[in-house]
């Protein structure tokens, strides 16, 4: 591959799959391409360093497109032993776990936000459907005062 486009990849990754791309392009793409158990290792060790933290999804992704790369080479071994480490139980858990994170924080942002627009607006200006054995507002029409169509 191209030194330049190498850096370039490298640049736009996660370290971890840029450290990757690094190691794997000084041994050549193509179909006798395959990942050591070292490699598979060094991966798998360096996922474990990011559980807990929302930059194990960058991480996640950036091997992701490493492992399709390796694929559309014809590097089977290499892109099978890829996949098969970001399929770890472990890993999918951790992943899991972020993904709820992230929702109650999404959550949690869009109950803040709605507050405060109910404050900025005013609370008593929030509308509200009418209590049984509470006065109409001004201008309210009761069912029985509206001309529905008659069934047949």
């Amino acid at each position: 591959m191209n030194p330049e486009v190498t850096q370039e990849v490298v640049d736009r990754v996660h370290p971890l799959a840029g450290a990757l791309v690094i190691a794997l392009d000084e041994r050549g793409y193509g179909p006798d391409l395959t990942l050591s158990e070292e490699d598979v290792s060094e991966v798998r060790e360096g996922l474990n360093e990011l559980y807990g933290q929302q930059e194990l999804r960058d991480a996640v992704r950036g091997l992701l497109n490493l492992g399709a790369f390796l694929q559309e080479q014809g590097a089977e071994q290499a892109s099978t032993a890829l996949y098969d480490v970001l399929a770890e139980q472990p890993l999918l858990d951790a992943l899991d776990a972020l993904n709820a994170e992230r929702q109650e924080q999404a959550a949690e942002d869009v109950a803040k936000s709605s507050d405060a627009l109910r404050k900025f607006a005013g609370a008593d200006t929030q509308k509200k459907a009418p209590q049984v054995g509470e006065k109409k507002p001004d201008g309210a029409l009761s069912l029985d005062q509206l001309k529905f169509p008659k069934r047949l």
